[in-house]
């Protein structure tokens, strides 16, 4: 069911955890907070936002390969991603 015209998915797990960004042709791994998680997405705090492209990967562990997303919403520094 749709409350506000929002589409309801799985629910959210609260994580609150560190984690790696990596962004496409970049060799930098940018932390970020990961708030909340479920098995299609996750909402993401990040430092600075603008440094963020459409696509990454999200790693727990900075040599992990990593989980393709794409971010859906922003909300100021906290972002919305699909996992690919």
């Amino acid at each position: 069911m749709a409350l506000f015209g929002r589409k309801s998915g799985p629910p959210l797990k609260k994580v609150d955890r560190d984690a790696w960004m990596t962004i496409d042709g970049s060799f930098a791994a940018r932390k970020c907070r990961v708030l909340d998680m479920s098995n299609l997405g996750a909402k993401i705090k990040v430092d600075d936002p603008q440094l963020i492209g459409p696509v990454f990967d999200l790693k727990f562990e900075r040599t992990d390969q990593g989980r393709r997303c794409k971010v859906k919403w922003q909300k100021g520094s906290v972002i919305g991603v699909e996992f690919a």
